[in-house]
């Protein structure tokens, strides 16, 4: 019995000392670890699953984007032609940064600063008050007008760039949209922010040209007011003095036969 297990014992040294020479002899030997396996069959897994997701969210909204969110553009009209206004409608056709345009159909104020001395000090104050209201309404008009022409001339391009936005948002071709079918819902949804905000321009902007339009009525009617008075205080002392001399002298002069 102790020889066998004297045997058992060398067999197994020769074994143990020859798994060198096997692995130098024929390559090196495979261990298998279960551990490791597991390990590597569940990353595979894992990343099986990540594909699967990204090609879930990778997929379109099903039907036809451009039926589903195109909306059609409201086109911008110029103002038409008429006769003695036609200044200011090519100002708020096109734009006017000089304002000159506007100047060509309103009532000129008259200057002042030669008659502020012969006023009374109380009438002085309230003139220069008036005439500094109609020369702030004046730079607001001229102002509002020249914006409003340029919106309206660069509208065209405005409408094309949008267009263009949305034509990307709902194309057919794959070269357009790397994005998940939630970023074609947000860029369908900025499209019609955009068509939205575009019609809100128009409406604010012929509520503008309304409100210019009103002023322009009650500026032309002060200026009116403050020429008259101009007007009294530059030459109405002369004139009166000329006409109680005239009256004299016919009053003078006048027979009844």
């Amino acid at each position: 019995m102790k020889r066998r297990t004297t045997w058992l014992a060398i067999v197994l040294a020769l074994v143990l000392t020859a798994q060198p020479a096997h692995a130098q002899i024929f390559g090196p030997l495979i261990v298998f670890d279960p551990s490791n396996f597991a390990q590597a069959v569940q990353e595979v897994l894992n990343t099986v699953r990540q594909l699967q997701h990204m090609l879930s969210q990778a997929r379109r909204l099903p039907g036809d984007m451009a039926a589903r969110y195109r909306t059609p553009a409201t086109p911008w009209r110029n103002h038409a032609p008429a006769e003695f206004v036609q200044p200011v409608l090519t100002a708020l056709n096109l734009g006017d940064s000089t304002g000159s345009l506007y100047t060509q159909v309103i009532d000129r104020l008259l200057p002042v600063n030669d008659v502020l001395q012969r006023l009374p000090v109380a009438l002085r104050q309230r003139l220069v008050t008036d005439y500094a209201t109609v020369q702030l309404a004046d730079s607001a008009a001229k102002l509002g007008i020249d914006q409003a022409g340029r919106i309206r001339f660069n509208a065209s391009a405005m409408i094309n760039a949008i267009q263009a936005a949305e034509n990307d948002a709902v194309a057919i071709s794959d070269d357009f949209h790397t994005q998940t079918a939630l970023l074609n819902k947000i860029n369908g949804a900025s499209v019609l922010g955009l068509r939205i905000a575009e019609r809100s321009t128009q409406v604010l902007l012929n509520t503008l040209e309304q409100i210019v339009v009103d002023n322009k009525r009650k500026r032309d009617s002060e200026v009116k007011l403050i020429n008259a008075t101009i007007t009294q205080w530059r030459y109405g002392q002369e004139y009166g003095a000329d006409l109680f001399s005239r009256t004299a002298a016919n009053l003078d002069t006048w027979r009844p036969y």
